[in-house]
């Protein structure tokens, strides 16, 4: 039986209602490249990046929210220059 790829996933595919302790942070993201029961694989800065859906705070179109400590962990916070950091971080 052939494996079935979506092709369509959108922002709500990535949200699994879990809440993600501390500070988040906003990584732009430029493609949803395939989402499973536990994680999703994004194109970030070029590059594909596993993303937990336990580290996934919030999605939409463009931009996901993960924690601060996850995104330093996974380099992701370094690369890209349109990094969007939750306000309560910055103070």
């Amino acid at each position: 039986m052939p494996k079935v790829t979506r092709k369509d996933w959108t922002p709500e595919d990535l949200i699994d209602g879990f809440s993600v302790k501390g500070e988040t942070v906003g990584i732009p993201y430029e493609e949803i490249k395939h989402v499973t029961e536990k994680a999703a694989l994004l194109i970030i800065s070029g590059e594909e990046h596993w993303i937990p859906k336990s580290m996934i705070e919030d999605a939409d179109e463009s931009v996901i929210y993960v924690s601060v400590w996850f995104a330093e962990k996974e380099g992701i916070l370094d690369e890209t220059e349109d990094t969007y950091v939750d306000k309560d971080y910055l103070q």
